[in-house]
């Protein structure tokens, strides 16, 4: 089994430590690693899932808005990664990935520091709508429990996966007329064909996900194109 310390979490650009009160902040992210606030991480195949909560007090749907659950990319130390939820199962007939990693590499709460806080899966409980499954928790590492969507209290937390990206397309002028779609900060994504690009901005024609309204800072609409500032883009794929 290996472990690595990479990343960090952010509350509103400003790093702190693994598992820290989200209440503190109106939003976090995950990205460059900062010595002494690193997250740690155990390492599974290509797939690096997070030994502890990255933060709590979050609840399911401020992950699902900030694209958390089914994945969204991050940038950590220059490389871009893709960051979701384990699946968790509903009941314990259910396969998932976290009763396989308890399978391969053990519950032992010094390797998975799961006592005292749950975290959120990607499941919804089918026979209990508006609540989402969750898993660890005070008594056993495969324990679960449905909870409301919204809960967010001190026992709700968050355990990241990442999965490495490919590299993105380079911005040369022979992308002109090539459609991208570009993941932003927050869960935000534009799609649209290229218009040109500087030092400092992106600029899109026809954006399909019109999703910028919600960070300054992010994209600026003019008759029917979408500038996008650069430096908020977490990663970009050419649409075939």
């Amino acid at each position: 089994m290996e472990k690595i310390k990479l990343g960090s979490i952010y509350f509103e650009g400003r790093a702190v430590g693994p598992a820290a009160d989200s209440h503190l902040a109106r939003y976090f992210s995950l990205g460059d690693t900062v010595p002494g606030k690193e997250l740690e991480w155990v390492k599974d195949g290509k797939t690096l899932v997070a030994a502890c909560c990255a933060c709590t007090c979050v609840s399911w749907e401020t992950l699902s808005w900030l694209g958390y659950i089914t994945g969204h990319p991050v940038r950590i130390d220059g490389k871009p990664y893709w960051c979701r939820s384990l699946t968790v199962g509903v009941t314990y007939k259910d396969k998932s990935e976290w009763d396989d990693l308890l399978g391969r590499f053990g519950p032992s709460n010094k390797l998975w520091h799961w006592k005292g806080c749950f975290f959120w899966g990607q499941e919804a409980d089918p026979k209990n709508p508006g609540t989402r499954m969750m898993r660890g928790g005070t008594i056993a590492a495969r324990s679960r429990l449905a909870a409301p969507a919204f809960s967010d209290d001190e026992t709700t937390g968050f355990r990241p996966v990442l999965e490495e990206l490919p590299p993105e397309p380079e911005l040369t002028p022979a992308l002109t007329g090539t459609t991208l779609k570009v993941y932003g900060p927050r869960g935000l994504v534009l799609d649209g064909q290229v218009v040109g690009f500087d030092d400092y901005d992106l600029v899109l024609r026809n954006p399909v996900n019109q999703l910028f309204g919600r960070e300054n800072g992010w994209a600026v609409q003019r008759e029917g194109e979408i500038s996008i500032s650069r430096k908020e883009i977490a990663w970009m794929e050419e649409k075939k």
